[in-house]
């Protein structure tokens, strides 16, 4: 299901895709790493599935279905062909899975998709995973388990709650509003610049939770 291209994933689960997709492929697993890696290396999945495939391998490694050398040689095999080399969000979550296992071993080949522009900075600064790698007590990101409760892993789906789908009180009718006057022919609106703030993932998270960004928002 999860390796139909386009959209089709999001149009059956929702944000479950980047939620929580790495714990279902990881609650699954039979020992037999194939059909993830496949889904990982798949140019026709949807990138986001593919992250959340790489990050499946993590939780298997945290809880103890594949070992760290396992990981670690997988993720080797990625940088050197498996995966294919043009920017997408899969590089971005290869390089910030490097860090969250942590592979220092592998910091070399994190730094030449930096340079080669397979990584987004704007979604995982290189100086942040360097620090990561770097860091004698390696901080690993929170919700690598297993799903050990579906009823608690679920309950917060919108599906199951259509209270907060619609209005819940009376509906206001629509007051009618003169159109407004035509721009001269000659008019031409301005674009106003928005301007992206770069997070770095170990920058406190703009949502105002207090947590590192790479704790929070910017969860992989």
């Amino acid at each position: 299901m999860f390796s139909a291209p386009g959209e089709t994933s999001y149009d059956l689960v929702g944000d479950t895709v980047t939620e929580g997709l790495k714990k279902i492929l990881a609650s699954v697993y039979d020992g037999n790493p194939a059909p993830l890696h496949g889904l990982i290396e798949s140019e026709e999945a949807n990138e986001y599935v593919r992250d959340a495939a790489i990050n499946a391998i993590l939780v298997l490694e945290r809880t103890g279905q594949m070992t760290r050398a396992e990981a670690v040689e997988y993720f080797g095999s990625l940088f050197g062909g498996r995966l294919q080399r043009t920017h997408s969000f899969v590089w971005n979550g290869l390089a910030c899975a490097v860090a969250d296992l942590p592979a220092p071993e592998l910091l070399d080949e994190v730094r030449k998709a930096y340079a080669e522009g397979l990584v987004d900075e704007s979604v995982a600064d290189l100086k942040g995973i360097e620090q990561d790698l770097a860091a004698a007590k390696p901080e690993r990101r929170e919700g690598h388990d297993l799903v050990t409760d579906v009823i608690s892993e679920m309950e917060h789906w919108a599906c199951f709650h259509p209270e907060d789908s619609g209005p819940t009180g009376p509906i206001e009718p629509e007051i009618s509003l003169p159109p407004p006057a035509p721009a001269p022919a000659t008019y031409v609106a301005p674009k106003p610049y928005v301007s992206v703030p770069k997070i770095g993932r170990n920058d406190p998270c703009p949502c105002g939770s207090g947590k590192k960004y790479k704790k929070c928002c910017g969860k992989g």
